[in-house]
């Protein structure tokens, strides 16, 4: 949706990669400009020119790379200088996050980072990105969690082994996991 918006608001000719196969073909039954083009690809084996690309653009995607930081590299490959890379991802608000936490929340989740906030932002630089702008959006996760376990703690407060018992259990982990 955010592709198609793009193409269609700004006469963009937009390249959408995904790993999944499946996530292109479903993308390609949309109805579709034109001007948004699909490939199956990696982020971090890009098969791109470099300098291919005025703007590059990543929603909560680069988490799930396991070569992360290449797959930054490439993105600074294909991106023409001086242009614009922007992206969001989760990150790992606590630096210290126990045994229990990390099996409860980042192992269901199907997520580990290295990556906090500012070692993003470390990480960037290094790689020649100009950073314009780094919003950690930690402490409105922290409220949103926080208010989906007050729900839960509300409308699914049963005995242990009850229910969803391990749905509460699950968000007082992923609680945890904040350092706050």
């Amino acid at each position: 949706a955010v592709a198609e918006y793009i193409s269609t608001e700004t006469w963009s000719i937009v390249t959408w990669i995904d790993i999944s196969q499946v996530r292109i073909a479903e993308a390609k039954k949309r109805p579709h400009s034109d001007r948004l083009n699909f490939f199956h690809m990696k982020a971090d084996q890009l098969n791109f020119a470099d300098e291919s690309f005025s703007h590059v653009m990543s929603m909560s995607v680069l988490y799930h790379v396991h070569q992360r930081k290449k797959a930054i590299k490439e993105i600074y490959r294909v991106l023409q200088q001086w242009w614009i890379f922007v992206f969001e991802d989760f990150v790992r608000p606590n630096p210290q996050v126990s045994a229990e936490s990390k099996r409860h929340v980042y192992e269901r989740l199907r997520y580990w980072t290295d990556f906090n906030h500012s070692d993003y932002q470390i990480f960037l630089d290094s790689c020649w990105f100009e950073l314009i702008e780094a919003t950690d959006l930690s402490d409105h996760m922290l409220k949103s969690y926080t208010y989906l376990i007050q729900i839960v703690k509300e409308k699914v407060d049963v005995p242990k082994g009850k229910g969803n018992y391990s749905l509460r259990e699950w968000y007082l982990k992923l609680l945890k996991s904040y350092p706050y």
